[in-house]
């Protein structure tokens, strides 16, 4: 049944197949009225799912043929004896822009053949695009219904016009342990929401405006930021399939209709220039109203920045930290990992050079890079299973580190190093649908990560990871942030707090971990301080204390700013005014680190690469 063409429906006739997956097949078919349409057969050997597909079908014919933007349905029909549903659908157009005479060398024009076949689209076309999709995916979901399978693949032009197809994978809900679309498309969470179903979107159209691979995301070619329609379109396509597309629940756009709104707005259009000075009236007019308290308030410090290099900095999965940086070399290194295996990455910072070696077969997740207290080399263990491993700095495969696999999901959480044991640690972690506080410790000479006892009279809540930040000779660890609540359930809702994410609380608490005595300190609590944008940070020796760098947020325009958190000092972290080079809203940090003998900081961002001195004011 899965190897040969089934039989088709009554009066109709093959011309031919398009193409064929495991119990499915589309073909082009003559009607019994003798046109050309497309027909998909679908084989299920699970009665249950035959009937939900049965149930879907009607809804989805009346949407489909109502709603612009989504591929009418014609005609459908079910055999319940043989476990076959039939669905028939309109010929897409074909590649060459016209049917041709010979129907045998039809080619139906998809997303991924349009870029293929032409010059890249423009801008304004890829928004235009986006929105009529987006409109489409709006009124899917406005009937509880998930696609949970875009991609350039599955979106058809009609008329010219894109339309999304194939509703093989169309549901009302996401259960538990089931395959969600392709690699690359869909966000780590597969939470289920229709967020999925937009981050595809936001991926889909990415993909087709830069002519990158959705894993190049969020790099741009030179030929869009160099298009004239970047200054007043592209930039604003750009923050939101951001938006969309943002790994982290609480940061990503919750629905279809927010991102036509957000894409609308580029199509309008604006211009960079006219945002910042309405951002600057706006902190004129702040200035203003609040200058009495300003000038008794005056902060201590000021940051000095410079611009090193315009060039963007945002290579694939980068994701290092100070934990990787060797300054006796000037190289700063991450190891990071998708579905498609490992990648060795390294940056000389006298050169402003990039360098990445590709490991298909190397772990495909891993939620922290350090070097090893014990050796040279970097090490970093792998997410849920704990394997830890030992990546040569010549850039050979890494090797697996004698480990005693725990296969528990507390190793997706935030990685540190206690200078005093010379031991890895592992603090907090995400699965089944909780979050925990738990910690582990590595011992490199039995192989096994131990659990942590905390005595401390105070503990953080629950959290599926944190940024955490080395103190003074790394004895003393900062910890900031992380999703979760106070019972580590997934939806649990906290009252009195100020935003929730719909999966967990974004926490924002801070706290100083001695790990000489295990004892936790609560410096900030929950959502006590809410920082806007990049949200980095790093422990400044000079100053003893933490800075925090925020910036830009889609559609809220904001020039970088770092605050100094002192426990000498005010409460609440202070902004320290900017000087040198002003820097643009940044949107996106990618890493910020110390340099230990000048004490300056390096920014590396979206915009380029800064460095920030700390000077008192």
């Amino acid at each position: 049944m899965t190897r040969d063409v089934p039989p088709l429906p009554p009066d109709y006739e093959l011309i031919r197949s398009l193409s064929q997956r495991e119990k499915s097949w589309v073909m082009q078919v003559r009607d019994p009225q003798y046109r050309s349409c497309c027909l998909k057969l679908t084989y299920s050997t699970s009665p249950a799912h035959l009937q939900e597909q049965i149930a879907l079908r009607n809804d989805l014919m009346h949407l489909s043929q109502s709603t612009p933007g989504l591929l009418p349905m014609l005609d459908w029909g079910a055999n319940t004896d043989t476990g076959i549903l039939w669905e028939k659908y309109p010929l897409a157009d074909d590649v060459t822009g016209s049917l041709p005479e010979d129907p045998t060398t039809y080619l139906p024009m998809t997303l991924g053949e349009r870029c293929k076949a032409q010059d890249h689209p423009n801008t304004l076309a890829v928004i235009r695009w986006g929105i009529r999709l987006a409109s489409a995916l709006e009124v899917l979901h406005g009937k509880d219904l998930l696609h949970l399978d875009i991609k350039p693949a599955n979106i058809l032009f009609i008329d010219g016009l894109p339309v999304l197809g194939d509703y093989g994978s169309v549901s009302r809900s996401v259960q538990p342990h089931r395959h969600i679309g392709s690699d690359g498309y869909y966000p780590p969470d597969k939470s289920g929401s229709v967020g999925l179903d937009v981050f595809a979107l936001g991926r889909t159209l990415y993909e087709v405006w830069s002519g990158l691979d959705r894993y190049h995301f969020p790099n741009l070619p030179v030929r869009v930021l160099n298009d004239p329609q970047w200054q007043s379109h592209g930039w604003l396509l750009n923050e939101a399939l951001i938006r969309a597309t943002d790994v982290r629940i609480t940061r990503r756009l919750s629905d279809a209709g927010e991102l036509g709104k957000a894409l609308a707005q580029a199509e309008e259009g604006q211009t960079r220039l006219s945002r910042r000075k309405a951002a600057a009236a706006l902190v004129t007019l702040g200035a203003v109203a609040t200058g009495f308290f300003i000038a008794r308030n005056l902060p201590s410090h000021r940051a000095v920045w410079r611009h090193h290099s315009k060039a963007r900095f945002g290579y694939e999965q980068w994701n290092a930290s100070e934990l990787t940086c060797d300054w006796k070399t000037r190289m700063l290194y991450c190891v990071t990992a998708d579905a498609r295996g490992s990648f060795f990455q390294r940056y000389d910072l006298e050169r402003f050079q990039w360098k990445y070696t590709a490991f298909p077969k190397g772990p495909h997740r891993i939620p922290f890079c350090t070097f090893a207290p014990w050796s040279e080399d970097l090490v970093f263990c792998e997410s849920v299973s704990g394997q830890v491993f030992r990546m040569p700095m010549d850039g050979s495969p890494p090797e697996p580190i004698p480990t005693q696999v725990l296969n528990q999901l507390d190793f997706a959480g935030s990685g540190y190093v206690n200078p005093i044991t010379r031991r890895l640690g592992m603090f907090a972690g995400y699965g089944n649908f909780k979050v925990n506080n738990r910690r582990y410790e590595y011992d490199p000479k039995t192989g096994i990560w131990e659990r942590v006892t905390e005595n401390s009279a105070q503990r953080p809540w629950p959290r599926g990871g944190s940024m955490m930040i080395p103190g003074k000779d790394r004895k003393t660890w900062f910890v900031f942030g992380g999703p979760g609540n106070q019972e580590g359930q997934e939806g649990r809702r906290e009252p009195g707090l100020k935003s929730f994410a719909g999966t967990y609380y974004p926490l924002d608490d801070f706290w100083q971990l001695d790990v000489a005595t295990q004892q936790w300190r609560p410096l900030l609590g929950v959502q006590e301080w809410t920082p806007k944008g990049l949200r980095k940070a790093v422990y400044h020796p000079g100053l003893d204390g933490v800075l925090f760098l925020t910036g830009n947020e889609p559609t809220l325009p904001a020039e970088a700013r770092f605050h100094l958190w002192t426990s000498a000092g005010n409460r609440l972290p202070q902004a320290l005014p900017n000087r040198g080079d002003t820097p643009p809203p940044l949107f996106r940090c990618w890493t910020l680190l110390l340099e230990p003998d000048s004490k300056a900081l390096w920014v590396f961002a979206d915009e380029g690469i800064f460095t920030v001195t700390i000077e008192a004011a």
